[in-house]
């Protein structure tokens, strides 16, 4: 079963906390770890990209204004979604997809 490690900024504005809220709920049927805040380590039976799917698309994440990154511990694949400022990450990580 797949390990992710999913890192995320939310814009501070008058829905973030129901945001946050639509993320975490996308979590519910995985054993996770969110102790930080901001990252979240996830056992998921899903493939990475069904696993995006649901993370990035389904919870209410606003790609004009926030962002979310999802690493797989095992295999190194990565994903990106929503709006960056700093590509650096890009740049250190350079097989992370932007979805």
């Amino acid at each position: 079963m797949p390990t992710y490690l999913v890192t995320f900024k939310l814009a501070p504005n008058t829905t973030r906390a129901a945001r946050h809220d639509s993320l975490m709920d996308q979590f519910d049927d995985s054993e996770w770890w969110a102790e930080t805040g901001s990252t979240i380590v996830v056992h998921d039976e899903s493939p990475i990209d069904e696993f995006c799917q649901r993370v990035f698309n389904r919870s209410r994440l606003d790609e004009r204004t926030d962002m979310a990154v999802v690493f797989d511990l095992d295999t190194r694949d990565a994903r990106a979604h929503g709006s960056f400022v700093d590509y650096g990450l890009f740049h250190i990580v350079p097989w992370l997809e932007k979805i």
